[in-house]
């Protein structure tokens, strides 16, 4: 994955809250594009 070491960096920049958020949004988003491939909420 090419976002991990921004991911990282952030982490290392950042309060671990952020780290938190970034990685709901990124896990959100990568099972509705699972959930969706068709696109139908885009």
């Amino acid at each position: 994955m090419s976002l991990f070491p921004v991911i990282v960096v952030f982490g290392l920049s950042f309060p671990p809250i952020f780290i938190e958020l970034l990685l709901s949004l990124a896990i959100f988003w990568l099972v509705r594009r699972m959930l969706v491939p068709t696109g139908i909420y885009d």
